[in-house]
């Protein structure tokens, strides 16, 4: 019995291993996709004389930039004033852009009106540095309590297995975000602690579950 319920738990961690063999060669010979929000990227402010149409700005975009991921912000309150960030943005198309700017809103010194930036892109490691601490100081309160809670279940049930596991579902997602080439955004990490916090839920249920089992045993065998 205890055969065949094993087999579908073997099945699930061989194909977690090779997603995750797989994703570390991903994240060795391409690393991730990462998003618009944490890429290095070019911020373009452009400087109104008059309030401009969304529609026509989009559509000026849309002509130099085609299909390129941006995101617009309006940086006045007057709405003659915008903040666009890009990733892949070549000269050609900065001189196109503001030809086409110029041209639509009659604007002659059009170097003066767009502004140029590079934003340096943000380092992963660093992203994740300010959870590091919290969760590993978080791991070690949690298991303390299990250790004390279902202490007749023994070391290897509430420890060693419920750690692999935590590993093997966090390298996982980290690897089919990698394999799968989504994106590297804001969602990525408190997506991860919330598998995390379910993992742990679902570490203390089957734990539960395996203590009554003892528990009806031990009072079978004493009646």
């Amino acid at each position: 019995m205890k055969t065949e319920q094993s087999k579908p738990i073997k099945l699930i961690l061989l194909i977690s291993i090779v997603i995750i063999i797989v994703g570390g060669i991903v994240i060795l010979t391409k690393g991730f996709n990462v998003g618009l929000d944490y890429s290095e990227a070019k911020n373009i402010k452009i400087y109104f004389e008059a309030s401009y149409n969304d529609n026509d700005l989009n559509q000026i975009l849309n002509d130099v930039f085609e299909n390129e991921n941006r995101k617009i912000q309006e940086i006045e309150y007057f709405h003659d004033a915008v903040s666009i960030k890009i990733k892949n943005v070549s000269d050609e198309q900065i001189d196109n852009l503001k030809q086409k700017i110029g041209e639509k809103y009659n604007i002659d010194d059009i170097d003066k009106h767009i502004i140029v930036n590079d934003i340096p892109g943000l380092k992963l490691k660093d992203l994740a540095k300010p959870y590091i601490m919290p969760i590993i100081i978080a791991t070690i309160i949690i298991f303390i309590y299990i250790v004390i809670r279902f202490r007749k279940i023994g070391i290897k049930e509430t420890v060693l297995i419920p750690v692999v596991e935590l590993f093997v579902i966090q390298l996982t997602y980290i690897s089919l975000i990698a394999i799968c080439r989504i994106p590297f955004g804001k969602l990525v990490i408190p997506v991860s602690i919330l598998l995390y916090i379910l993992s742990i839920v679902c570490t203390i249920i089957k734990l539960s579950n395996k203590e009554e089992q003892i528990n009806l045993k031990e009072n079978s065998k004493n009646k």
